[in-house]
């Protein structure tokens, strides 16, 4: 247990120091620090809390990966390669396996991997936030509340695979941000096709680890490179959004058609693999059945709105208060987050970024797959959710919000006039003084 403390403290000054350093330079430099800092530490008491009736009896999924990887660690203690283990559910289960075999069976020491994974996460979204332009204290906000999100500390403290599909997801988003910055028509850039093979190689990780994933990847990022192509007019955003459409229907054909077999949230029918259009047309009929049966209007309300703060519906948590306000609380947040990114959606098509159309295009295609494909129950929504809570909030965007400020102020205290949007002390005296009249 000392030792698992002792890492703890250890990993909390690497990301002080790595957040401090990371930043520029300026006087919000410290502030980032400790916010990083504090939400690391959060993370490392969420596990010492949620383990301290032992690692082999806490969690659901987690407990199901962790002793998963128990079995994948011992594979490779009796010789078997590393490409030849047999793992179910997830791919994050091998990474489990392989953490175990070098490490030790140590749950805590995979959990750590977890935070770290989650730190990374926070910095690459504050990058991709001034990558955009944002202000400063608008990418701290957006990187905070990504790491502060309730739910997010739990699922990326615990053995789940959330942590690591969060990251790749912004790594990905990262690349693609990267790709549409350095895009130029007049000159081959190597870089840039490295770029596009980066992304295509996390297409496929992110694939093994949730298995429709390639799916909201490869329409958003084709949205955003077509988008670009009708800017720029650079006939090499149509071949790089070509190669990225191949590699989705090579992701499908290699790895997602060979997993739907095992697929836990829909019960495909047993394929005759002498007969290989008759298996695919029989897999297309049950997601065509699915989707008729449901109400998709209502299962994406619920995958925006679930759990209701009113009424949690989570067996895991219905034995806590507790953790039930801070569920409550932790909504009460996200409906607040779905409000302020009302501002940067409207910024996004009425600028035609080709960047965050292209995100909304990913996060809309998650949402809508999971409202056909997975049960509308709160603890589902609330979990797979997770992967696109980071995503979602950097649509808050910071100068539409004081925009929308200033215009209220400016109906408010000149009865209709027009004003400029910013105004001296004086102005603003004088303006009070004529609504006092007004009055």
């Amino acid at each position: 247990m000392l030792e698992n403390i002792v890492i703890a403290a250890v990993i909390c000054v690497l990301a002080f120091i790595i957040a401090y350093v990371y930043i520029p330079a300026n006087n919000h430099r410290l502030v980032f620090a400790l916010i990083i800092f504090t939400a690391v530490l959060i993370r490392f008491m969420t596990v010492f809390y949620i383990y301290r009736n032992g690692t082999s009896t806490f969690g659901t999924d987690g407990l199901l990966y962790h002793r998963e990887g128990i079995d994948i660690a011992n594979q490779l203690a009796t010789g078997t390669r590393l490409t030849d283990i047999k793992y179910s559910y997830t791919l994050y289960t091998a990474f489990i396996g392989i953490i175990y075999h070098f490490a030790g069976v140590n749950r805590y020491l995979a959990s750590y991997v977890n935070i770290v994974f989650a730190f990374a996460s926070g910095l690459i979204l504050l990058k991709i936030a001034l990558n955009h332009k944002y202000s400063l204290p608008n990418s701290i906000l957006i990187s905070a509340c990504f790491l502060y999100f309730p739910n997010l500390v739990l699922w990326t403290a615990d053995t789940r695979k959330e942590s690591l599909l969060i990251l790749i997801c912004f790594l990905c988003w990262l690349s693609v941000q990267r790709l549409l910055l350095t895009i130029d028509g007049k000159n081959f850039r190597g870089l840039n096709i490295i770029q596009v093979l980066f992304i295509c190689i996390l297409m496929w990780i992110g694939t093994l680890i949730r298995i429709y994933i390639f799916i909201p990847f490869s329409l958003g990022i084709v949205t955003s490179l077509v988008i670009l192509y009708r800017e720029k007019r650079q006939k090499i955003c149509l071949a790089y959004a070509a190669l990225i459409f191949t590699c989705g229907i090579i992701i499908l054909v290699t790895v997602l058609y060979p997993m739907t077999g095992n697929y836990h949230a829909v019960s495909f029918p047993k394929e005759q693999k002498e007969n290989i259009v008759d298996a695919v047309n029989s897999k297309v009929d049950t997601i065509n059945d699915i989707i008729a049966k449901k109400n998709i209007l209502k299962s994406i309300a619920y995958w925006l709105l679930l759990p209701n703060p009113a009424k949690m519906n989570i067996s895991d948590i219905s034995f806590s208060n507790k953790v039930q306000l801070v569920v409550r609380i932790d909504m009460i947040i996200w409906y607040i987050c779905l409000f302020l990114i009302l501002t940067g959606i409207y910024s996004a098509f009425k600028t035609r970024d080709s960047y965050f159309l292209g995100l909304l295009s990913f996060i809309a295609a998650y949402i809508l797959i999971n409202a056909v494909i997975a049960e509308n129950v709160a603890d589902t929504v609330y979990r797979y959710r997770s992967a696109i809570v980071g995503l979602t909030i950097l649509f808050i965007d910071g100068k539409v919000i004081k925009q929308l400020f200033r215009q209220f102020g400016m109906l408010f205290y000149s009865n209709g006039e027009v004003k400029p949007t910013s105004y001296s002390k004086y102005e603003v005296l004088s303006l009070v003084q004529n609504r006092k009249n007004y009055l």
